[in-house]
Formats: C-alpha cells, sequence, structure tokens
C-alpha cells in the first residue's frame, strides 16, 4: 500500500520497484522480504547523487519549481518521510497520538521541528513529559542535531537594495551563522542506511524563474556570494533568496531580497 500509484502492468520493471521501495522508505512501510531492505539501501545510496543531479539540472533551465521539488526530496530520501506527515513523528519514541496531541497545544507552537529546536531543554521535557526519561534524553538528543541558521544579506552601508545598472552581472553577498552548535558532523537521520553530512542550497528566483544556485555548508560563520544578472527594465524589483537544506525537513526559510536596476 503505497501513496502514489504505478502501472501493475510493469512490476517487472526496475523503474516501478526503485518507486515502490523509494514509497515504502518514506511511508515507512514494512517490507515483506530481507532482500527488499538490501535494495532499498541500494536505492538509497543512488537516489542522493541523482536527486542532486536533478536539481541542478532544473536550475540550468532556470526552473524553480522542479529545483525545489527535487530538494524536497532529497529531505524526504533522507527522513524516511513524506513532507506531508506531522513532522514530530521524525523525532525517536514520538507516535502519532503523542505527535497530535503535542500539536495541538498552545495554538500549534510546537508543531515544527524548528519551533522545538529553539527551545531549552527544560520546556522539551515538559513538552514530552509523556515519555520516560530515557525516552525524553533521546528526543532532546535529536532535537539538539538539528540546524539553527542565521540568514542575512550584505548590502552596501544604508542602502536596503542591491543597486545594478541593466542587465549588468552583479553580486549577491549572503552571511550565514549556526546558532546552535552541532552534536556531531553527521545528520540525525536513523532510517538513513549510512552516515550523511550536513548540506544546503542556497537559491536566488524572481518569481518562477530561478537565477542562482549553490550548494553550500554551514559553519558558525559563513559567507558566501551568488553571482546574478541584472533585469533589462528598469525599476524596483523583489527576488527572493531560499535557504534550502538537503537532509532535514521543516527548517527551509526564505529571505526577500530587493533589486534597483538603475543608469
Amino acid at each position: 500500500d503505497v501513496l502514489l500509484p504505478v502501472d501493475e502492468n510493469a512490476l517487472d520493471s526496475p523503474h516501478v520497484k526503485a518507486h515502490l521501495l523509494l514509497q515504502a522508505h518514506m511511508g515507512r512501510t514494512p517490507l515483506p522480504m530481507a532482500d527488499y531492505a538490501t535494495d532499498t539501501k541500494t536505492v538509497l545510496d543512488q537516489a542522493v547523487r541523482v536527486l542532486q543531479a536533478m536539481v541542478d539540472i532544473a536550475a540550468d533551465a532556470g526552473g524553480l519549481a522542479n529545483a525545489l521539488g527535487a530538494m524536497a526530496l532529497a529531505q524526504m530520501v533522507c527522513q524516511a518521510a513524506w513532507q506531508t506527515m506531522p513532522q514530530l513523528l521524525l523525532l525517536p519514541h514520538v507516535t502519532p497520538e503523542l505527535a497530535t496531541a503535542i500539536e495541538r497545544r498552545d495554538g500549534g507552537r510546537c508543531a515544527s521541528l524548528a519551533s522545538i529546536a529553539g527551545m531549552d531543554d527544560s520546556s522539551l521535557h515538559r513538552i514530552f513529559a509523556a515519555l520516560n526519561e530515557r525516552e525524553r534524553r533521546d528526543v532532546i538528543r535529536a532535537v539538539r542535531a538539528f540546524p539553527l541558521v542565521d540568514v542575512r544579506l550584505l548590502l552596501p552601508a544604508n542602502t536596503e537594495a542591491l543597486r545594478l545598472a541593466p542587465d549588468a552581472e552583479g553580486t549577491l553577498s549572503v552571511a550565514l551563522s549556526r546558532t546552535n552548535r552541532p552534536n556531531g558532523r553527521k545528520i540525525y537521520a536513523p532510517r538513513f542506511p549510512k552516515p550523511k553530512g550536513e548540506g544546503w542550497w542556497l537559491v536566488l528566483a524572481d518569481g518562477p524563474e530561478l537565477l542562482a544556485l549553490k550548494r553550500i555548508s554551514v559553519a558558525h560563520d559563513t559567507r558566501t556570494d551568488l553571482q546574478l544578472v541584472a533585469p533589462m527594465d528598469l525599476g524596483s524589483y523583489e527576488f527572493t533568496l531560499h535557504l534550502v537544506s538537503d537532509c532535514y525537513i521543516g527548517f527551509d526559510q526564505q529571505v526577500p531580497v530587493r533589486v534597483e536596476v538603475a543608469l
């Protein structure tokens, strides 16, 4: 039983098999035999590289939706979860019933992983009080692995916009800082079959058009540049800077970028 239907007349196709194994992985569906578990590990190992290539291909074509879709799928593959699943289910020992109960508290303030990642240990012990002491420690250990990243645009002094000439090349400088200290060099992804490092995509977009993309890692303090070409027409524009995780669901950010095109 999978979320997306497949052609039942092509069940002997390796493509259909890979599709089913990926869906079973993200839906956390038990597999009927051990051989399928081995096949799933092979598919997941290849899937990360294929998805990164799909992001690059979409970026070359300027397709924002396709690039963001491939990035979202990379997150789902790493976390073994559909994006529609309650985010709290990504934590150890959390059942659907407990996730629902926590989501209903405080107006839904605790429903997202990003919101609880900024809480102190005592608050987390209170929120997950239904678990025993050992289970709460496991939850806190997982939460402390999640990234909290501050994103700032580095614009010229006393300006709120990037100023460029028509059709001119320009540089958007971005400062990123990890505001919490990671537990280790590898991500929290207990259902992914091999250790994986944390990575990010920086994406600059104008509406549905992808203008620039860069793969980065975020240390305590990181500065990076994105190259872009200004529009041909004079005027004021608002682009969007996306910071997208390659492995975590719920930690993406969007920052508006004002661009003034003038002579």
